[in-house]
C-alpha cells in the first residue's frame, strides 16, 4: 500500500480520512488539525489497531503539533507545523504498535493534502528513513521543517 505521494504518484492516498478540498491558503490559514477520529482512520489505514497507546499521550501530541494555548501561532508555516507532526509521533509514539513510523508518514501526507499540497518522496524507504532518523536523533523542528519543504509541492 502507498501510504504517501512517491514522485510520480498521481494523487497522494488519504488514507480513508475524508478530506476537504483546500485552494492555496495563506500562512495565517494554515489548517492545523487532525482530530481523534482522523489520527485513529489514519492508525488502521496503515494497519495499526486504531487504539491510542494512552489517550493522554494523544492528546499531548495534538498539543504539541497545534500549537493549542500558544499565540502567536508556534508553527508559521506548513513545513512548520508537518515537521512539529512528525516529531510528535516519532517522540511521543501515542499508538500501542509499531506502526507509528507508518503513521507519522501517512499524517503528514494526509495535513498536506487538507492544505493544498502534496510531500512527495523519492521512495517509501526514504520516509521511512527519514521518520526512523527523527526518533533516533532527535533533530531540531527546524532541520525536519526544511527537509519536508523540500518535498512539498502544490498540488
Amino acid at each position: 500500500m502507498c501510504v504517501f505521494c512517491v514522485d510520480g504518484d498521481a494523487e497522494p492516498a488519504s488514507f480513508g480520512v475524508d478530506l476537504p478540498r483546500v485552494s492555496a491558503r495563506a500562512r495565517s490559514d494554515i489548517v492545523h488539525a487532525l482530530g481523534d477520529g482522523e489520527l485513529r482512520a489514519i492508525n488502521k489505514a496503515v494497519g495499526g489497531v486504531g487504539a491510542a497507546r494512552n489517550e493522554t499521550i494523544l492528546r499531548a501530541l495534538q498539543a504539541y503539533v497545534y500549537g493549542r494555548g500558544f499565540s502567536p501561532d508556534p508553527y508559521p508555516t506548513l513545513a512548520d507545523t508537518l515537521a512539529a507532526l512528525v516529531l510528535g509521533f516519532m517522540q511521543l509514539r501515542p499508538f500501542d504498535d509499531s506502526t507509528n513510523v507508518r503513521i507519522a508518514i501517512a499524517a503528514v501526507a494526509v495535513l498536506a493534502q487538507i492544505n493544498g499540497c502534496r510531500i512527495a518522496w523519492l521512495s517509501s524507504l526514504e520516509a521511512a528513513e527519514f521518520c526512523t532518523a527523527v526518533a533516533i536523533g532527535h533533530p531540531t523542528r527546524s532541520y525536519v521543517a526544511r527537509r519536508i519543504a523540500d518535498r512539498l509541492h502544490p498540488l
